[in-house]
């Protein structure tokens, strides 16, 4: 069958260094993504990674106007006038159609509740998606304590590796209804299957995690999964769809 790849885990932009793509403009990423086959993209710019504030205006406009493009903001703290308020947040993501908010505690960003739990509480009510990478299993402990207080937060670990991976997030997906896990680096199928049968395919979003990886590989391996064919839909596409559909802005 052939599947429709949305991409929830892919970074465009001047690569930080060489990639076996240009992405810089609008049109060079969407022939990135039809030589692979991938219909849609949430976008991230490497601009965003070292100058997030002036990053995120990039990342609005690379994507306004493009019909296969939505764009992440990365969050920063609002208390230092950086970031929206969190009462303004919803109305300013939805003014430059911004899909969801991209936090990354190793650029020195808390995520503890004093420090940034207003926004993530604005997050919580308008179902607003929380994309966090999660490479080791000190972030998964990380995602336990911030769920812990934001249980309904929409949660999304991301650029994770394959190793060990059901150790860290099987307990996460029991306790927390709306934890899920973009694949990105997962390549190993057994630990992928065994996750969607246990918790449902609904959890696991397709991420190419591009430029780390080139997305031909992570393609191929939801194809092959021994899994049924609208599982394999729901992990290409359906779950980010539903987790966007669901958003209140």
């Amino acid at each position: 069958m052939k599947l429709q790849f949305h991409d929830a885990s892919i970074m465009f932009g001047e690569p930080l260094k060489p990639a076996p793509f240009n992405t810089a403009t609008p049109d060079a990423a969407r022939a990135m993504l039809d030589h692979f086959g991938i219909a849609k993209a949430l976008v991230r710019l490497t601009e965003q990674e070292g100058l997030s504030e002036t990053g995120n205006s990039a990342a609005a406009s690379f994507a306004a106007g493009q019909s296969r493009l939505r764009a992440l903001w990365y969050y920063l703290p609002h208390t230092t006038g950086e970031f929206p308020k969190p009462a303004e947040l919803a109305g300013a993501m939805k003014r430059s159609n911004i899909a969801g908010i991209y936090i990354d505690p190793s650029k020195t960003y808390s995520i503890r509740k004093t420090f940034i739990g207003d926004t993530l509480s604005a997050c919580e009510d308008n179902r607003i998606p929380v994309f966090i990478p999660c490479p080791n299993y000190p972030a998964y402990e990380k995602a336990d304590e911030l769920l812990s207080d934001f249980p309904q937060l929409t949660f999304i670990a991301c650029n994770g590796n394959s190793w060990g991976l059901e150790r860290y997030t099987w307990p996460l997906f029991e306790r927390y209804e709306r934890f899920n896990l973009c694949l990105g680096q997962n390549r190993v199928s057994g630990s992928i299957q065994e996750t969607a049968k246990r918790f449902g395919a609904s959890r696991l979003l397709f991420g190419s995690n591009y430029p780390a990886v080139t997305p031909g590989g992570a393609c191929e391996l939801i194809r092959r999964l021994d899994i049924d064919d609208a599982s394999k839909e729901q992990i290409a596409h359906g779950t980010l769809d539903r987790i966007l559909s669901e958003v209140r802005l």
